[in-house]
This record gives C-alpha cells, sequence and structure tokens, in this order.
C-alpha cells in the first residue's frame, strides 16, 4: 500500500522531511531554499518570496490549498518561520489538516503578556521583563514578539530614545493568532500589552542575566509532557546582531535541582497552554539555577539532536501526541551518544560552485548544502555540519574541527 503523505512547512523543511521519512511517510516539503539534501528526502515546492529569504504567504497557501486534494494526505506540519505569522498560520489551518499546536495557542504562548505570567502564577523563575523601555536601559535587551533564533535580540543602548526596535526579517535557518475565547484572549488589546515601534513590530525588555543558554525539547499531549532531551545552546554573532543560534549539543544531563525545576517549568507551561506535539521551552543554566526565557511552540532544530531516539522519528511522536494524545515514555540520557550540530555563516559572499557542492556533499554530516550556483552574501547561513562524540565537550570541540573544514572549503573556492 502506498505510504502515506505528510506535508512539513518551514522556512528550511530538511529536519521535518527527512524525520517524516524515516517514520514511514512520503514527505512533501514546502520551504525557501530547496536544499539538495531536503530534495532527496522529499519532494520539494518553493515558498519563498522573490529575494529567497521569507516565506511568501500567497505561495504557502495556494501550495497547500492545491495539495488539499492530495490522496492519503495525513495533514501539514509547520515549523520554524510561522510564529509572527499567525493569520497565516490560521488561514493555512483551514485550508489542510494542522498538525501541532491550534494558531490560538501559538498566539498565547509567543505573547510575553500572557506567557510571564503563567510562570509567575507557577513560580517559575524568569528574568526581569518590562513591556515599556527602562528608565535606565543598561543591562537591559530588546526583544521583537514572536520573533526566534536571536536574530531580533539586541542590547539595549543608553542612548537610544524610545526602544526601537529594528527587527530582523525572517531568516533562513534558525530554525500567529484567532477565533475561538482563546483567540479572542490572545489578540485582546491590554494596557501592559508589549509595545509597537517602527514597522509595527511589538517589543519587549528583558534584564540579561547571566547562565548558559539551554533548551528542554518536549512533546505533550495538551495535558501532559515528556521530555525529550535538554540541550545546551551555542549562539554568537552574526555581524551586529550578539545572540545568534549557531547550534546545539544534547542531551545534557542536568544537575538534579535544575532537572526538577525544568521538569516543573515544561509540565505547568504544557498543561496550561494545552500544547500539543513538539515544542521546546528555553532557559539559562547558572549553576544549578534555572530561568526560563520562552516557550517555541513547533518542532524546534533541536529534534535532529534526538530523531534516532525514538523508533519511527520525532515527527512520526509528534502525530502521535497530536493526533491520539500518545506520549513515549521519558527517555534515558545517560547511555545516549552526545550529537552536536552547527550552522555555519558566510564570512563573505559566496558563489556554491559544483565542485564545492560535490566536496561538502562527500563529507557526510554537512547538511543543508545549497544546489550549484547558490548565492550567499555576507552572514547567510552556508550549510549545517553534525557530529557525535562521547561528552559535550568533545561535540564542541568537533564541531569546531568540523566548521573549520567547511570554512576552508569556501575560503579556497574564493581564492581561485
Amino acid at each position: 500500500m502506498t505510504a502515506p503523505v505528510l506535508i512539513v512547512a518551514a522556512t528550511s523543511a530538511r529536519m521535518l522531511a527527512e524525520s517524516a521519512r524515516r517514520g514511514g511517510f512520503r514527505p512533501i516539503a514546502l520551504d525557501v531554499f530547496g536544499d539538495i539534501d531536503t530534495r532527496r528526502a522529499a519532494h520539494w515546492i518553493g515558498i519563498g518570496n522573490r529575494a529567497r529569504s521569507a516565506i511568501d504567504p500567497q505561495r504557502v497557501h495556494a501550495v497547500l490549498e492545491r495539495l488539499a486534494r492530495q490522496p492519503r494526505l495525513v495533514g501539514w506540519v509547520a515549523g520554524g518561520g510561522f510564529e509572527d505569522r499567525l493569520d497565516l498560520l490560521q488561514d493555512c489551518a483551514r485550508t489542510s489538516t494542522l498538525i501541532g499546536n491550534e494558531p490560538a495557542i501559538v498566539a498565547t504562548a509567543k505573547q510575553p503578556t500572557d506567557f510571564f505570567r503563567i510562570l509567575d502564577r507557577h513560580g517559575i523563575a524568569h528574568p526581569d521583563t518590562s513591556f515599556t523601555r527602562p528608565a535606565s536601559p543598561a543591562g537591559w535587551l530588546a526583544k521583537r514578539v514572536g520573533g526566534t533564533g536571536g536574530w531580533h535580540v539586541r542590547r539595549l543602548p543608553e542612548d537610544e530614545q524610545g526602544g526601537s526596535e529594528s527587527g530582523q526579517a525572517d531568516h533562513r535557518r534558525a530554525d500567529r493568532e484567532q477565533p475561538d475565547s482563546r483567540q479572542a484572549k490572545a489578540a485582546a488589546v491590554d494596557r501592559h500589552a508589549p509595545r509597537r515601534t517602527r514597522g509595527s513590530r511589538a517589543v519587549y525588555f528583558q534584564r540579561e542575566e547571566a547562565g548558559q543558554p539551554m533548551s528542554a525539547l518536549f512533546l505533550a499531549n495538551g495535558v501532559d509532557a515528556v521530555i525529550v532531551g535538554c540541550n545546551l545552546l551555542l549562539t554568537g554573532c552574526v555581524g551586529e546582531r550578539s545572540f545568534v543560534f549557531q547550534g546545539a549539543v544534547g542531551p545534557v544531563v542536568l544537575p538534579a535541582s535544575a532537572a526538577r525545576a525544568v521538569r516543573h517549568a515544561v509540565a505547568c507551561v504544557a498543561r496550561h497552554l494545552e500544547l500539543r506535539g513538539l515544542n521546546s521551552l528555553d532557559f539559562l543554566l547558572e549553576g544549578e539555577r534555572v530561568s526560563v526565557i520562552e516557550v517555541n511552540p513547533r518542532p524546534s532544530a533541536t529534534m535532529e539532536l534526538h530523531d534516532h531516539r525514538l523508533p519511527g522519528g520525532l515527527v512520526n511522536a509528534h502525530l502521535s501526541a497530536c493526533s491520539q494524545r500518545v506520549l513515549p515514555l521519558e527517555l534515558p540520557v545517560t547511555d545516549a551518544p552526545v550529537r552536536g550540530i552547527q550552522v555555519i555563516y558566510a564570512r563573505q559572499r559566496v558563489i556554491l560552485s559544483r565542485r564545492n557542492c560535490q566536496r561538502l556533499q562527500s563529507l557526510g554530516w554537512c547538511h543543508d548544502i545549497g544546489r550549484e550556483g547558490t548565492r550567499s552574501g555576507l552572514g547567510d547561513p552556508l550549510c549545517t555540519i553534525s557530529c557525535e562524540a562521547e561528552s559535550t565537550a568533545a561535540a564542541i570541540a568537533e564541531l569546531a574541527r568540523r566548521a573549520s573544514e567547511v570554512e576552508s572549503i569556501h575560503e579556497d573556492q574564493n581564492e581561485r
């Protein structure tokens, strides 16, 4: 019998497509880039704008409307790129069955006034957060509501007037609203809501805290949640952006008290928001202290670190949690190999040659590889690398070595 069809849609859908294929589906990948390995894993359809930098709402809606008549279609899964496009998510959910969190739930999860109220209600620690520009801005960050991948985060300069936020449009990787009573609540205007600045981008402010950026990937069924694994997040500077997501390593074993705090936070947030499927909770870890930053109500980039740990993969588990409310048992992490991923960003303008395209494919641990002729500007992601190691430190070291190898390939091309 022909395998069921599953649509996966995101700015970059490669991970979702590969996991869906492992789960026994015939994936159709809708994304902006159409990288070589995405096309290998799935039937690919482009949904990017003319600049190939973001999802084009008209294209994605038209494609989903056409594919809704596909025989044996199960539905579609939304990845990164839809968080701040709730109107698009809602329209597409009407066109084809969305397998994941309802747009109204996404709206509430990504609205900081609602999210931090939930944390306060359950006694969950988080950084000081304000929805008006602090009078003394030193030590504060400005964040765009719905932003992902750290591109939207910047330090607030002391001489800045008015708290304007330049905000970056959807970026290549990284890795929202509606109508029932929950939607109405999420869309309601609150006098304490994040302020809007230039470009009508809602911005809020958060005090910068010490600690290692971490995340907990978890599966939820609307009531309960199971942590798949905790991860160390790699962040750094890309151009003038200081907090850009650059990769992750996991699973990571947390100190006992920190693990309890993360379980408590995941359980409370998942239950209160009625989250379903794959989600991730971002937090800072300072010693044994946990400070929660945000929840991402969708499959995150860290799923690549754990997909092999569940029979049938994580997209399959995502569907089971959403459609059947079935959750796996919590996975042991002590014996699991540590895996790492890292996004390689362009240090200069690059046009991918046929030779280098073939060289990157031959490495075996290089992913999201563009086709021959792909153009990348300064700061654009070139590819993703992965590794497996015996420890977190060893994984980080191996990622650094492999990153250097990939960068030398591109530098060698530009010297020719």
